[in-house]
Protein backbone atom coordinates (compact mmCIF):
# COMPACT_ATOMS: atom_id res chain seq x y z
CA UNK A 1 0.00 0.00 0.00
CA UNK A 2 2.69 2.07 1.25
CA UNK A 3 4.71 1.71 -2.44
CA UNK A 4 1.59 2.00 -4.28
CA UNK A 5 0.82 6.02 -2.66
CA UNK A 6 4.66 6.53 -3.34
CA UNK A 7 4.36 5.86 -6.94
CA UNK A 8 1.19 7.80 -7.32
CA UNK A 9 2.72 10.56 -5.21
CA UNK A 10 5.60 10.70 -8.06
CA UNK A 11 3.31 10.53 -10.67
CA UNK A 12 1.24 13.62 -9.51
CA UNK A 13 4.68 15.24 -8.93
CA UNK A 14 5.61 14.54 -12.38
CA UNK A 15 2.08 15.73 -14.27
CA UNK A 16 1.78 19.63 -13.69
CA UNK A 17 -1.03 20.92 -12.04
CA UNK A 18 -2.15 22.85 -15.35
CA UNK A 19 -2.24 19.79 -16.93
CA UNK A 20 -4.50 18.07 -14.57
CA UNK A 21 -7.06 21.26 -14.66
CA UNK A 22 -6.85 20.67 -18.65
CA UNK A 23 -7.72 17.22 -18.31
CA UNK A 24 -10.28 17.75 -16.13
CA UNK A 25 -12.07 20.78 -17.99
CA UNK A 26 -11.86 18.69 -21.23
CA UNK A 27 -13.47 15.76 -19.17
CA UNK A 28 -16.13 17.79 -18.10
CA UNK A 29 -16.71 18.95 -21.54
CA UNK A 30 -17.10 16.01 -23.11
CA UNK A 31 -19.40 14.48 -20.59
CA UNK A 32 -21.40 17.23 -21.18
CA UNK A 33 -21.19 17.12 -25.14
CA UNK A 34 -22.05 13.09 -24.67
CA UNK A 35 -25.19 13.85 -22.20
CA UNK A 36 -26.55 16.13 -24.80
CA UNK A 37 -26.57 14.33 -27.59
CA UNK A 38 -27.53 11.57 -25.68
CA UNK A 39 -30.82 13.88 -24.67
CA UNK A 40 -30.89 14.71 -28.42
CA UNK A 41 -30.76 11.37 -29.88
CA UNK A 42 -33.20 10.39 -27.02
CA UNK A 43 -36.23 12.94 -27.99
CA UNK A 44 -35.53 12.79 -31.76
CA UNK A 45 -38.32 10.01 -32.05
CA UNK A 46 -41.01 12.73 -30.35
CA UNK A 47 -39.78 15.84 -31.65
CA UNK A 48 -42.98 16.93 -32.79
CA UNK A 49 -44.45 16.17 -29.06
CA UNK A 50 -41.55 18.41 -27.47
CA UNK A 51 -42.46 21.42 -29.77
CA UNK A 52 -45.66 21.22 -28.92
CA UNK A 53 -44.84 21.29 -25.05
CA UNK A 54 -42.45 23.70 -25.15
CA UNK A 55 -44.43 26.16 -27.38
CA UNK A 56 -47.44 25.19 -24.17
CA UNK A 57 -44.63 26.65 -21.75
CA UNK A 58 -43.62 29.66 -23.59
CA UNK A 59 -47.42 30.56 -23.77
CA UNK A 60 -47.86 29.97 -20.53
CA UNK A 61 -45.35 32.02 -19.19
CA UNK A 62 -46.61 34.95 -21.88
CA UNK A 63 -50.10 34.25 -20.61
CA UNK A 64 -49.08 34.18 -16.47
CA UNK A 65 -50.13 37.57 -16.00
CA UNK A 66 -53.29 37.61 -17.64
CA UNK A 67 -54.22 34.89 -15.73
CA UNK A 68 -53.44 36.28 -12.64
CA UNK A 69 -55.30 39.62 -13.87
CA UNK A 70 -58.22 37.72 -14.44
CA UNK A 71 -58.23 35.57 -10.97
CA UNK A 72 -58.33 38.80 -9.05
CA UNK A 73 -61.56 38.86 -9.71
CA UNK A 74 -62.53 36.33 -7.22
CA UNK A 75 -62.54 33.37 -10.11
CA UNK A 76 -61.05 30.14 -9.86
CA UNK A 77 -57.30 28.90 -11.57
CA UNK A 78 -59.40 26.71 -13.59
CA UNK A 79 -62.27 29.17 -14.86
CA UNK A 80 -59.10 31.91 -15.15
CA UNK A 81 -57.47 29.60 -17.40
CA UNK A 82 -59.77 29.03 -19.45
CA UNK A 83 -61.16 32.48 -19.80
CA UNK A 84 -57.58 33.14 -20.35
CA UNK A 85 -57.14 31.38 -23.65
CA UNK A 86 -60.70 32.27 -24.31
CA UNK A 87 -59.17 35.47 -24.36
CA UNK A 88 -55.81 34.89 -25.92
CA UNK A 89 -57.92 32.46 -29.04
CA UNK A 90 -60.09 35.59 -29.57
CA UNK A 91 -57.00 38.21 -29.69
CA UNK A 92 -55.59 36.10 -32.42
CA UNK A 93 -58.13 35.29 -34.46
CA UNK A 94 -59.05 39.15 -34.42
CA UNK A 95 -55.81 39.96 -35.29
CA UNK A 96 -55.46 37.62 -38.38
CA UNK A 97 -59.06 38.36 -39.36
CA UNK A 98 -58.27 42.39 -39.33
CA UNK A 99 -54.50 41.80 -41.16
CA UNK A 100 -55.10 38.49 -42.41
CA UNK A 101 -55.93 39.66 -46.34
CA UNK A 102 -52.96 41.95 -46.25
CA UNK A 103 -50.68 39.13 -44.65
CA UNK A 104 -51.64 36.15 -46.59
CA UNK A 105 -51.40 38.96 -49.94
CA UNK A 106 -48.17 40.19 -48.63
CA UNK A 107 -45.98 37.48 -47.40
CA UNK A 108 -44.87 36.38 -50.90
CA UNK A 109 -44.96 40.20 -52.17
CA UNK A 110 -42.45 40.83 -48.91
CA UNK A 111 -40.15 37.87 -50.35
CA UNK A 112 -40.52 39.82 -53.57
CA UNK A 113 -39.69 43.03 -51.91
CA UNK A 114 -36.84 41.67 -50.54
CA UNK A 115 -35.46 40.08 -53.80
CA UNK A 116 -35.81 43.04 -55.94
CA UNK A 117 -33.58 45.10 -53.26
CA UNK A 118 -30.78 42.79 -53.63
CA UNK A 119 -31.10 43.75 -57.25
CA UNK A 120 -31.03 47.27 -56.49
CA UNK A 121 -28.42 46.63 -54.71
CA UNK A 122 -26.23 44.95 -56.83
CA UNK A 123 -27.16 47.55 -59.43
CA UNK A 124 -26.33 50.66 -57.12
CA UNK A 125 -23.27 48.52 -56.48
CA UNK A 126 -22.34 48.70 -60.62
CA UNK A 127 -23.76 52.24 -61.26
CA UNK A 128 -23.29 53.93 -57.80
CA UNK A 129 -20.20 56.06 -56.11
CA UNK A 130 -18.54 52.79 -55.77
CA UNK A 131 -18.61 51.60 -58.72
CA UNK A 132 -18.53 47.79 -58.06
CA UNK A 133 -18.67 45.68 -60.71
CA UNK A 134 -17.05 42.52 -59.37
CA UNK A 135 -18.53 39.28 -60.53
CA UNK A 136 -17.67 37.96 -57.11
CA UNK A 137 -20.37 40.38 -55.88
CA UNK A 138 -23.21 39.73 -58.01
CA UNK A 139 -22.80 35.80 -57.78
CA UNK A 140 -23.33 36.45 -53.79
CA UNK A 141 -26.08 38.82 -54.15
CA UNK A 142 -27.82 36.29 -56.32
CA UNK A 143 -27.36 33.07 -54.48
CA UNK A 144 -28.82 35.20 -51.56
CA UNK A 145 -31.82 36.24 -53.83
CA UNK A 146 -31.98 31.98 -55.04
CA UNK A 147 -31.52 30.39 -51.53
CA UNK A 148 -34.64 33.17 -50.32
CA UNK A 149 -37.00 32.38 -52.84
CA UNK A 150 -36.41 28.40 -52.89
CA UNK A 151 -36.35 28.19 -48.79
CA UNK A 152 -39.69 30.36 -48.70
CA UNK A 153 -42.20 27.76 -48.56
CA UNK A 154 -39.45 25.27 -46.55
CA UNK A 155 -39.45 28.50 -44.04
CA UNK A 156 -42.94 28.81 -43.65
CA UNK A 157 -43.88 25.26 -43.87
CA UNK A 158 -41.09 23.64 -41.35
CA UNK A 159 -43.37 23.64 -38.30
CA UNK A 160 -45.72 22.31 -40.46
CA UNK A 161 -43.23 19.45 -41.62
CA UNK A 162 -42.35 19.08 -37.80
CA UNK A 163 -45.59 18.36 -37.08
CA UNK A 164 -46.42 16.36 -39.54
CA UNK A 165 -44.91 13.78 -37.77
CA UNK A 166 -47.53 12.65 -35.71
CA UNK A 167 -49.72 13.33 -38.34
CA UNK A 168 -50.58 16.85 -39.31
CA UNK A 169 -49.63 20.74 -37.53
CA UNK A 170 -53.07 21.04 -36.16
CA UNK A 171 -52.78 17.94 -33.77
CA UNK A 172 -49.05 19.39 -32.92
CA UNK A 173 -51.04 23.09 -32.26
CA UNK A 174 -53.66 21.69 -30.27
CA UNK A 175 -51.85 19.54 -28.08
CA UNK A 176 -49.90 22.70 -27.33
CA UNK A 177 -52.88 24.56 -26.80
CA UNK A 178 -54.67 22.08 -24.50
CA UNK A 179 -51.30 21.57 -22.01
CA UNK A 180 -51.51 25.05 -22.12
CA UNK A 181 -54.60 25.41 -20.40
CA UNK A 182 -53.73 22.63 -18.00
CA UNK A 183 -50.76 24.56 -17.36
CA UNK A 184 -52.07 27.77 -16.51
CA UNK A 185 -55.35 26.04 -14.32
CA UNK A 186 -53.03 23.24 -12.72
CA UNK A 187 -49.42 23.90 -13.11
CA UNK A 188 -48.40 23.00 -9.60
CA UNK A 189 -50.09 19.93 -9.93
CA UNK A 190 -47.96 18.80 -12.25
CA UNK A 191 -45.08 20.08 -11.15
CA UNK A 192 -46.06 18.62 -7.70
CA UNK A 193 -46.81 15.42 -8.90
CA UNK A 194 -43.21 15.28 -11.00
CA UNK A 195 -41.11 16.72 -8.15
CA UNK A 196 -42.26 13.84 -5.70
CA UNK A 197 -41.42 11.30 -8.42
CA UNK A 198 -37.69 12.31 -7.38
CA UNK A 199 -35.61 11.09 -4.43
CA UNK A 200 -36.30 12.82 -1.62
CA UNK A 201 -33.35 14.40 -0.53
CA UNK A 202 -33.91 15.96 -3.98
CA UNK A 203 -36.97 17.59 -3.96
CA UNK A 204 -36.98 20.58 -1.59
CA UNK A 205 -34.10 21.95 -3.32
CA UNK A 206 -34.54 21.62 -6.80
CA UNK A 207 -38.74 22.34 -6.22
CA UNK A 208 -37.42 26.04 -4.31
CA UNK A 209 -34.62 26.64 -7.51
CA UNK A 210 -37.26 25.85 -10.22
CA UNK A 211 -40.12 28.21 -8.68
CA UNK A 212 -36.93 30.73 -8.87
CA UNK A 213 -36.32 30.06 -12.04
CA UNK A 214 -40.02 29.93 -13.82
CA UNK A 215 -39.94 33.57 -12.19
CA UNK A 216 -36.68 34.53 -14.32
CA UNK A 217 -39.11 33.01 -17.22
CA UNK A 218 -41.68 34.81 -16.36
CA UNK A 219 -39.65 37.97 -16.50
CA UNK A 220 -37.79 37.17 -19.37
CA UNK A 221 -41.56 36.84 -21.22
CA UNK A 222 -43.00 40.18 -20.13
CA UNK A 223 -39.63 41.97 -20.94
CA UNK A 224 -39.79 40.69 -24.70
CA UNK A 225 -43.39 40.97 -25.64
CA UNK A 226 -42.90 44.79 -24.75
CA UNK A 227 -39.56 45.11 -26.51
CA UNK A 228 -41.22 43.34 -29.45
CA UNK A 229 -44.10 45.26 -29.52
CA UNK A 230 -41.73 48.57 -29.33
CA UNK A 231 -39.70 47.57 -32.51
CA UNK A 232 -42.53 46.52 -34.37
CA UNK A 233 -44.38 49.91 -33.71
CA UNK A 234 -41.11 52.18 -34.46
CA UNK A 235 -39.88 50.04 -37.46
CA UNK A 236 -43.74 49.91 -38.37
CA UNK A 237 -44.37 54.01 -38.26
CA UNK A 238 -40.98 54.46 -39.63
CA UNK A 239 -41.56 52.57 -42.80
CA UNK A 240 -45.42 54.30 -42.81
CA UNK A 241 -43.77 57.69 -42.85
CA UNK A 242 -41.43 56.78 -45.67
CA UNK A 243 -44.53 55.20 -47.74
CA UNK A 244 -42.29 52.01 -47.87
CA UNK A 245 -44.99 49.47 -48.90
CA UNK A 246 -45.59 46.05 -46.92
CA UNK A 247 -46.18 48.16 -43.70
CA UNK A 248 -48.14 45.26 -41.73
CA UNK A 249 -46.55 42.53 -43.23
CA UNK A 250 -42.83 44.36 -42.11
CA UNK A 251 -43.96 45.27 -38.70
CA UNK A 252 -45.38 41.03 -38.30
CA UNK A 253 -42.27 40.39 -38.85
CA UNK A 254 -40.31 42.84 -36.57
CA UNK A 255 -42.52 41.47 -34.07
CA UNK A 256 -41.97 38.05 -34.62
CA UNK A 257 -38.58 37.96 -34.71
CA UNK A 258 -37.80 39.97 -31.80
CA UNK A 259 -37.83 36.77 -29.46
CA UNK A 260 -35.18 35.54 -31.40
CA UNK A 261 -32.49 36.98 -29.74
CA UNK A 262 -29.94 38.89 -31.10
CA UNK A 263 -30.35 37.74 -34.77
CA UNK A 264 -34.24 38.18 -35.34
CA UNK A 265 -33.67 41.98 -34.71
CA UNK A 266 -30.98 42.12 -37.66
CA UNK A 267 -32.92 39.65 -40.27
CA UNK A 268 -36.02 41.71 -39.60
CA UNK A 269 -34.11 45.12 -40.25
CA UNK A 270 -32.18 44.22 -43.53
CA UNK A 271 -35.48 43.22 -44.72
CA UNK A 272 -37.20 46.75 -43.88
CA UNK A 273 -33.86 48.03 -45.57
CA UNK A 274 -33.90 46.00 -48.71
CA UNK A 275 -37.20 46.89 -49.37
CA UNK A 276 -37.11 50.77 -48.31
CA UNK A 277 -33.96 50.44 -50.98
CA UNK A 278 -35.92 48.60 -54.10
CA UNK A 279 -39.14 50.74 -53.29
CA UNK A 280 -38.44 54.46 -52.79
CA UNK A 281 -34.50 54.17 -53.19
CA UNK A 282 -31.01 55.18 -51.19
CA UNK A 283 -31.98 57.88 -49.37
CA UNK A 284 -35.00 56.12 -48.04
CA UNK A 285 -32.76 53.21 -47.51
CA UNK A 286 -30.31 55.33 -45.30
CA UNK A 287 -33.20 56.95 -43.32
CA UNK A 288 -34.67 52.92 -42.61
CA UNK A 289 -31.69 52.50 -41.89
CA UNK A 290 -31.48 55.15 -39.33
CA UNK A 291 -34.78 54.20 -37.80
CA UNK A 292 -33.80 50.30 -37.16
CA UNK A 293 -30.42 51.53 -35.55
CA UNK A 294 -32.85 54.32 -33.11
CA UNK A 295 -35.10 51.39 -32.28
CA UNK A 296 -32.59 49.04 -31.70
CA UNK A 297 -30.42 51.22 -29.34
CA UNK A 298 -33.59 52.45 -27.63
CA UNK A 299 -34.10 48.94 -26.91
CA UNK A 300 -30.53 47.90 -26.11
CA UNK A 301 -29.80 50.94 -23.77
CA UNK A 302 -33.49 51.72 -21.87
CA UNK A 303 -36.12 48.88 -22.44
CA UNK A 304 -33.91 45.83 -21.40
CA UNK A 305 -32.11 47.86 -18.56
CA UNK A 306 -34.88 48.94 -16.68
CA UNK A 307 -37.14 45.88 -17.54
CA UNK A 308 -35.19 42.72 -17.60
CA UNK A 309 -35.16 41.52 -14.46
CA UNK A 310 -31.39 40.60 -13.01
CA UNK A 311 -31.92 37.49 -12.69
CA UNK A 312 -32.24 37.39 -16.48
CA UNK A 313 -29.10 39.27 -16.73
CA UNK A 314 -27.04 37.53 -19.01
CA UNK A 315 -24.05 38.57 -20.29
CA UNK A 316 -24.06 39.60 -24.52
CA UNK A 317 -21.06 37.07 -25.34
CA UNK A 318 -23.29 34.10 -23.55
CA UNK A 319 -26.67 34.96 -25.62
CA UNK A 320 -24.47 35.02 -28.83
CA UNK A 321 -22.68 31.30 -28.04
CA UNK A 322 -26.30 29.62 -26.08
CA UNK A 323 -28.22 31.07 -29.42
CA UNK A 324 -26.04 29.24 -31.91
CA UNK A 325 -25.52 26.37 -30.41
CA UNK A 326 -29.25 25.72 -29.65
CA UNK A 327 -30.01 26.96 -33.72
CA UNK A 328 -27.39 24.06 -34.23
CA UNK A 329 -29.20 21.73 -31.95
CA UNK A 330 -32.84 22.43 -32.42
CA UNK A 331 -33.08 24.86 -35.26
CA UNK A 332 -35.70 27.94 -35.06
CA UNK A 333 -37.27 26.34 -32.00
CA UNK A 334 -33.95 25.93 -29.90
CA UNK A 335 -32.99 29.85 -30.98
CA UNK A 336 -36.36 30.86 -29.28
CA UNK A 337 -35.95 28.79 -25.85
CA UNK A 338 -32.35 29.82 -25.74
CA UNK A 339 -32.35 32.71 -23.64
CA UNK A 340 -35.26 31.72 -21.36
CA UNK A 341 -33.78 28.02 -20.79
CA UNK A 342 -29.99 29.96 -20.02
CA UNK A 343 -31.85 32.36 -17.54
CA UNK A 344 -33.73 29.71 -15.80
CA UNK A 345 -30.45 27.46 -15.85
CA UNK A 346 -28.57 30.58 -14.11
CA UNK A 347 -30.93 31.21 -11.23
CA UNK A 348 -31.05 27.39 -10.44
CA UNK A 349 -27.57 26.88 -10.43
CA UNK A 350 -27.16 29.90 -8.29
CA UNK A 351 -29.36 29.10 -5.57
CA UNK A 352 -28.30 25.43 -5.46
CA UNK A 353 -25.23 26.73 -4.99
CA UNK A 354 -26.80 28.87 -2.17
CA UNK A 355 -26.87 32.40 -3.64
CA UNK A 356 -30.95 33.24 -3.60
CA UNK A 357 -32.16 35.99 -6.09
CA UNK A 358 -35.42 35.87 -5.09
CA UNK A 359 -35.59 35.57 -0.96
CA UNK A 360 -38.81 37.15 -1.21
CA UNK A 361 -40.37 33.49 -2.20
CA UNK A 362 -39.28 31.78 0.69
CA UNK A 363 -39.65 28.13 1.30
CA UNK A 364 -42.53 26.15 -0.35
CA UNK A 365 -42.56 22.70 1.20
CA UNK A 366 -43.16 19.62 -0.77
CA UNK A 367 -45.03 17.71 1.58
CA UNK A 368 -46.58 14.20 0.75
CA UNK A 369 -49.01 12.71 -1.04
CA UNK A 370 -51.57 13.03 0.85
CA UNK A 371 -50.50 15.70 3.29
CA UNK A 372 -51.12 19.44 3.28
CA UNK A 373 -53.41 21.72 1.16
CA UNK A 374 -53.06 19.93 -2.71
CA UNK A 375 -55.52 22.88 -4.11
CA UNK A 376 -54.62 23.71 -7.85
CA UNK A 377 -55.75 27.45 -6.94
CA UNK A 378 -52.53 27.88 -4.70
CA UNK A 379 -49.59 29.63 -7.38
CA UNK A 380 -46.54 27.79 -7.89
CA UNK A 381 -44.86 31.42 -7.73
CA UNK A 382 -46.46 34.16 -5.89
CA UNK A 383 -46.23 37.86 -7.64
CA UNK A 384 -43.13 39.56 -6.66
CA UNK A 385 -44.78 41.62 -4.82
CA UNK A 386 -46.82 39.45 -3.27
CA UNK A 387 -44.09 37.12 -2.12
CA UNK A 388 -43.44 37.44 1.85
CA UNK A 389 -40.39 38.34 2.93
CA UNK A 390 -37.40 36.65 3.55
Amino acid sequence: MDQDQAVSGRVARAVPFGLWVAGAVAGIVVLIGLAVRSVNSALAPVAPVVIAITIALLLTALLEPLRRLVQRTGLTQGTSAALTMLIFLLGLTGTFWLTGAQIASGAQDLVDGVSNGLDAVQEWLKTGPLGISGDQIANWIAQGRDWLQSNWSSLAGGVLQAGGAISTFSVVLLLALVSTYFFLAQGRTIWLWFIRLLPLPTQQPLHDSFRRGWLAVLAYSRTQIIVAAVDALGIGLGALLLGVPLVVPIALLTFLMAFIPVVGAVLSGVVAVLIAFASNGFTAALIMVAVVLAVQQIESNVLQPVLMSRAVDIHPWAVIIGVTVFSYLWGVMGALVSVPVMAMAKVVVLNLRGHDIYPQLGTDPVLPYGEGPTSPDEPLVPDEEEAPPS
